[in-house]
């Protein structure tokens, strides 16, 4: 019988909770019942801190470098508190006080937007700290955290020389210049590119790494144009160095630039008079094969002596400075008992216009070995094409 007026009872009241109302005064007592859905969104919506950096969003520990400024924002958003709640209150713990903090943007009294500041990385010391940010609404408080890694900043990188070894600006296509590189990168090349029309014989990642560069670059010049070498080093921190070296002018010749005959006078004294044959006399000049910037002309060593000794004598052209070099050690056919007589390299070379071969001066050393007792002679020519 008890048992059965429990059941009863049991069902009865299950009844009325199903269908809120079994009578005036259980109705007063039963508080009606929320969805899952309704009670999740109820509750406020937590802050997401967000960190950004350069060039984007990072996670996880933040690794700076000393002095580096860190952007920091948490978007928070109450509107779905039942009780209404607003932002009162933005603080912040540093532990290990490295560094320093300041607020950009604190809305207080909003019940949503966004909380701004910057982080600014200590000067001189290295090490791990937890940047903790708390904000305290009217009933709830909410804490988020980052890692921060400091580590000291390296001096920028520097290029100390970056030029042409002989000063030149002005040069000829093909050739290979030889560029002085003086660089100081205290914390090590990560990288080292250039732009330029021609390309470098070195293989420029062989300097990765290094913190300390002096070495010769050497660069070979494309066609005509004129151009631009820029070089770039960006080391380990991602700091940045650059120089660059212009070519104003690059040269093209043709086998026929300063080639056929030309009226040959001697503007100075030779160790025994004419050097060739008596002055002014003609010659033929032609381009050796196989390059562009070696002539020659076939001439007789002191005619004056009867000796009838003709020989072939070669000049360069040097088109980076524009200058004529009579080439070393050139046999004469001629000697003294047992020294020959050697012509050679002058002390200084004779000029030429890089675009215009109607004249140009020859400079050749006489002598060079200083036989039959006799000295060592600079002799300066004339040459007009004919």
């Amino acid at each position: 019988m008890y048992f059965s007026r429990f059941i009863s009872h049991f069902l009865l009241v299950t009844f009325c909770l199903s269908f809120s109302s079994c009578g005036d005064d259980d109705a007063e007592d039963i508080a009606p019942i929320t969805s899952p859905v309704e009670e999740e969104m109820l509750e406020p919506q937590i802050p997401v801190f967000k960190v950004f950096s350069n060039p984007g969003p990072t996670y996880g520990i933040i690794q700076l470098l000393a002095s580096d400024t860190l952007q920091l924002e948490m978007e928070f958003d109450f509107h779905l508190d039942t009780n209404g709640e607003v932002l009162r209150e933005v603080s912040f713990e540093l532990t290990e006080k490295l560094g320093e903090f300041e607020w950009t943007e604190t809305p207080i009294g909003l019940d949503s937007g966004m909380i701004s500041a910057i982080y600014v990385a200590p000067d001189n010391t290295r090490g791990d700290t937890r940047l903790d940010l708390i904000i305290e609404s009217d009933n709830e408080v909410y804490q988020e955290s980052i890692l921060i890694n400091v580590d000291y900043r390296f001096d920028p990188p520097e290029i100390l020389e970056f030029a042409f070894a002989n000063d030149s600006t002005s040069v000829f296509a093909g050739d290979t210049l030889a560029i002085s590189f003086i660089a100081n990168i205290p914390a090590g090349i990560d990288s080292i590119s250039f732009f330029g029309l021609g390309d470098f014989v070195n293989d420029l990642s062989e300097f990765n790494g290094l913190e300390e560069v002096s070495d010769t670059l050497y660069y070979v010049l494309p066609g005509v144009e004129a151009d631009l070498i820029e070089l770039t080093i960006v080391d380990s921190q991602g700091l940045v160095a650059e120089a660059s070296v212009s070519i104003d002018q690059i040269f093209s010749v043709d086998q026929s630039f300063m080639t056929g005959e030309y009226r040959v006078e001697q503007l100075t004294n030779g160790v025994f008079g004419d050097v060739f044959n008596a002055s002014p006399f003609t010659v033929i000049i032609v381009a050796e094969f196989g390059t562009d910037i070696i002539r020659s002309f076939e001439a007789e060593y002191l005619p004056q002596f009867g000796l009838d000794i003709t020989e072939v004598y070669q000049f360069e052209l040097n088109f980076s400075n524009q200058e004529v070099i009579f080439l070393d050690d050139q046999p004469t056919g001629l000697s003294c008992t047992n020294d020959p007589l050697i012509m050679g390299t002058s002390d200084t070379n004779g000029l030429f216009d890089g675009i215009d071969d109607s004249s140009f001066t020859l400079i050749l050393k006489e002598n060079v070995t200083m036989a039959c007792g006799a000295p060592a002679v600079d002799v300066e020519f004339l040459f007009t094409k004919q």
